[in-house]
């Protein structure tokens, strides 16, 4: 992965430092074991990029607050400047979500009453044709940044929206 080769390339002191930030970083929010596990997944980041980024988190000092809103700040620098897809754009994109993080998000935003509430509301959206689906969710602002886009090929404009059976995520049309 690219973290990994950064961080093997870096001196032992380093090495040590930046271990312990990314620790730092992993418990000093609710998202932090997933940043701390994107780090160690990210497969497509420019070599320099994540160079640029474990720089960063080693000027500062081993700090969550101030950790997160560097990384934050470093991975905004390349939000949209990935190559452009090749072939023809998909009529269908989606968005993963963590289906305890969209209810939270439907109660917090979107008038529902409790967690169990929007998840009982999203299972009988389930049922429903498509075209159903895309009017039900068009009026919920769903989005956020884009942080990745896969494409299946050759079949970039089937639907493969659907609630994982095994793991609590929902995709969502866009």
């Amino acid at each position: 992965m690219i973290f990994a080769s950064v961080i093997a390339d870096l001196e032992p002191g380093d090495r040590e430092q930046i271990r312990i930030r990314f620790t730092t970083i992993a418990v000093g929010s609710p998202v932090g074991r997933r940043v701390e596990a994107n780090i160690a997944l990210e497969a497509r980041l420019p070599l320099d990029a994540a160079r640029e980024i474990v720089a960063g988190l080693l000027e500062q000092p081993n700090d969550a607050e101030r950790l997160s809103a560097k990384y934050v700040e470093m991975c905004n620098r390349y939000v949209l400047s990935g190559p452009t897809i090749g072939g023809i754009r998909p009529k269908i994109l989606g968005r993963a979500v963590v289906l305890g993080s969209l209810c939270a998000h439907l109660v917090r935003d979107h008038g529902f009453r409790t967690s169990e509430q929007a998840e009982a509301w999203l299972k009988r959206q389930c049922r429903l044709e498509a075209a159903s689906l895309r009017s039900s969710f068009a009026l919920l602002p769903l989005g956020g940044e884009v942080i990745w886009a896969t494409f299946r090929e050759p079949s970039r404009d089937e639907d493969l929206s659907y609630p994982c059976r095994r793991h609590p995520i929902y995709c969502t049309l866009l």
